[in-house]
């Protein structure tokens, strides 16, 4: 908890000093100054997911006419994130628009497996090891009603949220290779063989957009979303995995508007 609330910090100052600049000095405000009423807008973002998804998977398998287990803990990673959003004003300070969020990465799962074997009856053999190079990739469609709070005739602050639609591909751990040798009272991990499911699901989304315009079309901003969902991946027809989506994002980057 505490090095999430660190990671957290730190992207929130990232993004304050990024906009700190344009705050203090803002534009003489004549044929530049920007319209505190909201305006359509275009936003294009690069950031960082602030909280790994973590999630573990159980199975059994069938091993010398007896029953094994296996564990796969899956870290996550918290890696960069690209956002891109549009808006477009309807009534007063309110907006519609939708945003679309791109995540692809690899991370590992720690390994743990009970073998039966094969000459005694319960007498199970223990293994561990680590499953690298586990490609994830998360497509999220935000739709979002955005209103927008008018600072000063250059920064506004703009909280939205809405239903958010998530695709995830996730290659997940199959089957525990091993390897033996007699008198087989030992066994070791040697690799996994993996499967690549993907789903879509509905979830969703709220945060905040605080903007800071040095021209009348050009500005800078910061973004917080939180966005939440759960996909569920076919691992196997049996084997079916709840899979968190979504997460908490802070990203910064370029605001068009006209």
């Amino acid at each position: 908890m505490l090095t999430f609330m660190q990671s957290s910090c730190r992207h929130l100052l990232i993004t304050a000093l990024f906009i700190y600049p344009i705050v203090l000095s803002p534009p003489h405000l004549s044929a530049q100054e920007v319209a505190s009423s909201p305006q359509s807008f275009i936003s294009i973002n690069i950031g960082s997911q602030l909280l790994a998804n973590t999630f573990t998977d159980n199975d059994s398998f069938e091993l010398f006419a007896e029953e094994g287990r296996f564990s796969s803990n899956y870290q996550g990673q918290r890696d960069i994130s690209f956002d891109v959003g549009v808006g477009i004003p309807v009534w007063s300070n309110l907006s519609l628009g939708s945003a679309l969020t791109y995540i692809n990465h690899n991370s590992l799962a720690t390994i743990s497996a009970e073998l039966p074997h094969p000459f005694f009856f319960d007498k199970y053999r223990s293994i561990d090891g680590i499953a690298k190079d586990l490609e994830r990739r998360e497509i999220a469609v935000h739709i979002q009603a955005l209103w927008t709070i008018p600072l000063s005739p250059t920064i506004s602050l703009t909280v939205f949220g809405g239903p958010s639609f998530f695709n995830l591909r996730q290659e997940l751990v199959n089957t525990v290779n091993f390897t033996e040798a007699y008198p087989f009272d030992t066994a070791d991990f040697s690799g996994v063989l993996k499967v690549h499911p993907s789903d879509s699901t509905i979830g969703f989304h709220g945060g905040f957009d605080l903007a800071a315009y040095f021209t009348e079309h050009l500005g800078l901003g910061g973004t917080i979303r939180l966005s939440k969902g759960t996909a569920d991946l076919a691992r196997t027809n049996e084997s079916v995995i709840s899979v968190p989506v979504g997460g908490m994002h802070a990203s910064g980057g370029l605001r068009i508007r006209f």
